[in-house]
């Protein structure tokens, strides 16, 4: 029987092309960090889609004319701030 392998946790290989500026950069992180290349790009990646993911939420928020504006004054008094 195959075992079932989530697409949260299998890892594909993928080329990425980057300046030799940007290799440089991001080799001193993983050096200063610990952490692999792969680790980094990884990283990089899930929070550049992550905020992707966040803007196109906020955008369709702003599109629906159900959901109604809350002032920042009562986000802010709400949070305590």
């Amino acid at each position: 029987m195959a075992k079932v392998t989530s697409t949260e946790t299998r890892r594909v290989a993928v080329n990425v092309n980057l300046t030799v500026g940007l290799l440089d950069r991001l080799d001193r992180l993983a050096e200063r960090s610990g952490l692999s290349r792969s680790a980094l790009v990884r990283e990089a990646v899930e929070r550049v889609l992550e905020d992707a993911e966040d803007v196109a939420v906020s955008e369709a928020r702003l599109q629906d004319a159900d959901d109604p504006l809350v002032p920042w004054r009562q986000v802010k008094a709400e949070a305590g701030c």
